[in-house]
C-alpha cells in the first residue's frame, strides 16, 4: 500500500560550502555548513550580490547598492525591504514566509536587516540579521 504524501517529511538537510572557505582539519576538504546556516549564508550571498556580478547567472542578486546612496529616509528602507523581500522569496526557495524589517541606523550610516522566515518541517522561525552599509 502507498504511503500517504501528507504523512511523509523530508529528512534531507541542506548543505552548503562555508563562504570563508575554511578547510576541515581531518579531510582537508572545504568545510560545509549546514541546515539553517546554510540558508542563511546563502541569504547572506544573494543580499551582497548585484545583479549581473554573476556572469552566467546575470539575475542572481537583490542590487541593494543602488540604494546605498540615496537619502537615508523611511521611503528609502521601504524600498530596500520590499527588494529583499522579493529577491529572496524568489531566490531562496528552501525557506518560507519571509518577514523582512528594515531599520535605518543614520548615526552609523547604515540599516539593519532583519529577516525572519520557517523552514520545512520545523515549527520555530529563524532569524537572521546583518547590516548594509556604504563601503568607500
Amino acid at each position: 500500500m502507498a504511503k500517504d504524501p501528507s504523512y511523509v517529511t523530508d529528512n534531507r538537510q541542506s548543505s552548503d560550502f562555508s563562504s570563508d572557505f575554511d578547510f576541515n582539519p581531518v579531510t582537508n576538504d572545504l568545510q560545509k555548513v549546514k541546515g539553517n546556516e546554510a540558508i542563511k549564508s546563502s541569504i547572506r550571498n544573494i543580499l551582497r550580490t548585484n545583479t549581473f556580478d554573476r556572469l552566467f547567472a546575470p539575475q542572481i542578486g537583490a542590487n541593494l547598492g543602488r540604494f546605498l546612496f540615496e537619502p537615508m529616509t523611511n521611503v528609502t528602507a521601504e524600498r530596500i525591504r520590499e527588494s529583499i523581500e522579493t529577491t529572496v522569496t524568489a531566490l531562496e526557495p528552501r525557506g518560507d514566509a519571509y518577514r523582512v524589517r528594515v531599520i535605518a541606523d543614520e548615526e552609523n550610516n547604515q540599516y539593519e536587516i532583519q529577516i525572519q522566515f520557517y523552514v520545512r518541517d520545523q515549527i520555530e522561525p529563524v532569524n537572521f540579521e546583518t547590516t548594509l552599509s556604504r563601503v568607500r
